[in-house]
């Protein structure tokens, strides 16, 4: 596996490889859902590139990003065991010269449910994976649908930018219990980690009741969901629970026809987000 430090380098590589790329980005902490995309980017392409990258930019003045879960040797590890050919892990300054001012803005989906919890979060993200597409420029694009509205914004920049590359959203990597993986759940205590195995319960629930009780008025079904969240123990706030047009993210307006019921809940100081497609 070439581990590469700097874009330099990356260009070189990439320009000597004419087989199919599959792309896996990561922040690290890599944990089975990111083993998933890996494993599915191994057996669609000849060469797969993941990236290990703590992006500044998507973190606010008072998020995780000092906080957020490193652990860059075993990550290697576990990449190298898992058949990815190269790693991109760049410093800061390697990402973002201190002379660069463009940004990448996402729009409307940008400024909604997460975004409203996170301003700014998406422009971070567009910037970081437009940055990485072009140095890649891989076949296919791996993401996980837990980040859901995320999958949506960066495939708004394929779309809007033309760019050249194939997106695939593979399925939410759960626990035994339920718990969507996420390199964050590191910061439940044992008794918030274990009351956390109700939140996919209520997305399942919620599923059901939108198709048996598809007549109720919209608002009306999401009140009970949160009202039913708010009492599962060791949730201290609900962010939001919405259900959304799957495309736009704009609010559903009918129980009706497909749509995506998004969540972000507080467990304390812990921030869990999850989805169900219904």
């Amino acid at each position: 596996m070439d581990v590469i430090y700097n874009i330099s380098n990356l260009i070189k590589l990439r320009n000597q490889i004419s087989s199919k790329i599959g792309l896996v980005p990561t922040m690290g902490s890599i944990h089975s859902g990111h083993k998933s995309l890996i494993t599915q980017s191994v057996a669609d392409n000849e060469y797969t590139v993941s990236t290990i990258f703590v992006n500044p930019k998507q973190f606010g003045k008072n998020e995780d990003f000092n906080q957020y879960p490193r652990s860059l040797e075993q990550d290697l590890n576990f990449l190298e065991d898992n058949l990815v050919d190269c790693v991109f892990i760049p410093e800061t300054t390697e990402m973002y010269k201190d002379s660069a001012t463009t940004m990448v803005s996402v729009g409307q989906i940008g400024n909604i449910l997460e975004g409203v919890q996170r301003p700014g979060h998406f422009d971070g993200v567009a910037l970081v994976v437009t940055k990485l597409l072009n140095l890649v420029r891989p076949t296919t694009l791996y993401l996980g649908q837990k980040d859901y509205q995320q999958t949506q914004v960066i495939k708004n920049i394929i779309q809007d930018l033309n760019l050249q590359v194939h997106l695939k959203i593979c399925p939410t990597v759960r626990e035994a219990d339920g718990l969507a993986i996420s390199s964050r759940n590191v910061y439940l205590e044992t008794n918030q980690r274990k009351s956390a195995s109700g939140i996919y319960s209520l997305l399942e629930l919620a599923k059901l009741q939108k198709q048996q009780f598809h007549w109720k008025e919209v608002s009306e079904l999401e009140k009970e969901l949160t009202d039913k969240l708010l009492n599962i123990k060791d949730i201290t706030q609900v962010n939001y629970l919405q259900f959304v047009d799957p495309h736009s993210l704009q609010p559903a307006e009918t129980l009706l026809g497909p749509a995506v019921l998004l969540l972000s809940v507080n467990m304390g100081s812990v921030r869990l987000i999850d989805n169900i497609i219904c």
